[in-house]
């Protein structure tokens, strides 16, 4: 068979189809990017953001408790 045949060929498909998964992952990053809402604030609220910290709360007691016995 010769190539005018046969204009659709595997590496033709691979081709396209890094292209399409190349374009996707702009689109998608690029969707990203460009969400809507408050830009005020993007990071939430000051007190979201900070870490409650380490907390030994009575089910962890009860966790180290087992785990030493």
């Amino acid at each position: 068979m010769n190539q005018k045949s046969r204009p659709y060929s595997r590496r033709t498909f691979i081709k396209n189809m890094a292209l399409m998964g190349g374009a996707g992952t702009l689109l998608a990053s690029t969707a990203k990017a460009m969400r809507f809402g408050s830009r005020e604030n993007p990071m939430g609220s000051p007190d979201a953001r900070r870490s409650q910290g380490y907390r030994l709360t009575p089910h962890i007691r009860k966790y180290y408790k087992n785990a030493a016995a």
